[in-house]
């Protein structure tokens, strides 16, 4: 299959977010996928949390 035929779209929305993408990476990477996405004109991405050391099963939300 070429890049035209691959339906991209189940994993771009997600019904169970309201559509909203959802990604997880190393955080030295983090500034180089925020600003490309910006130049692809998604002005909306933004970092919403971090994953931190172990907290023995606690979750804490900031």
């Amino acid at each position: 299959m070429d890049d035209q035929t691959v339906p991209c779209d189940p994993l771009l929305f997600d019904p169970q977010t309201a559509g909203g993408l959802l990604a997880g990476m190393p955080e030295a990477r983090v500034a180089d996928c925020l600003k490309a996405l910006h130049q692809s004109g998604d002005n909306q991405a933004c970092v919403i949390g971090s994953v931190t050391e172990e907290s023995g099963g606690k979750l804490a939300v900031f």
